[in-house]
Order: C-alpha cells, then sequence, then structure tokens
C-alpha cells in the first residue's frame, strides 16, 4: 500500500505540472495559483472541487481541455484514497457534461 503522504505529495506534482500546461495553452488560472501557493496541492482541490462549473472549468471547457481540470485528475484510481466517494463521483459527474 502507498503512504498517503508520498500519494499527496504525487498528486500535487502533477497538480504543478497541470498548471504550466494549463497556463501555457489556455488560461492562467490565478485563484488556483494562489491556493497552490498558500495552501498545497491537495487541499486546494478539495476546496475547489464544487457541484457548479467554475469560471475555470468553464474555460476548459470552451476549449475542450477537461484533460486540464483538477477533476480530471482527482477521478484517476490512484488517488482515490485522498478524496470522498462524493468528491469523485462529484468530479465525475461534471465530467460527463463533455461526454
Amino acid at each position: 500500500m502507498i503512504n498517503k503522504e508520498f500519494l499527496k505529495k504525487e498528486f500535487e506534482r502533477e497538480i504543478d505540472i497541470l498548471l504550466i500546461k494549463t497556463t501555457k495553452e489556455v488560461y492562467r488560472p490565478n485563484y488556483f495559483y494562489k491556493l497552490s501557493l498558500n495552501v498545497g496541492g491537495h487541499y486546494q482541490a478539495t476546496k475547489i472541487l464544487i457541484p457548479k462549473l467554475s469560471d475555470g472549468f468553464t474555460k476548459l471547457l470552451e476549449k475542450e481541455r477537461t484533460d486540464l481540470s483538477i477533476e480530471f485528475i482527482v477521478i484517476k484510481p490512484k488517488y482515490k484514497s485522498l478524496f470522498t466517494d462524493d468528491e469523485i463521483k462529484m468530479c465525475k459527474r461534471k465530467l460527463r457534461i463533455i461526454r
């Protein structure tokens, strides 16, 4: 079994890569950057996972780049232990909008 702290660090590295790609390819997610610097990637993810579509998610949706969303990372099976079942279900529902 993978150590949960190690998994959080791996998740945060993936978030950092996501931020760089999103900035280069779509837009600069300022609010997300601020959270990332202040509280870390895992904590920020739990705070911005909301049922309604955020402005950032909408921008990614318009550009057909939801692969750059936090929701896309959260639903990866390897990160299941970091999030509640409700958070994972909500992410899957939001991502289903595009399918």
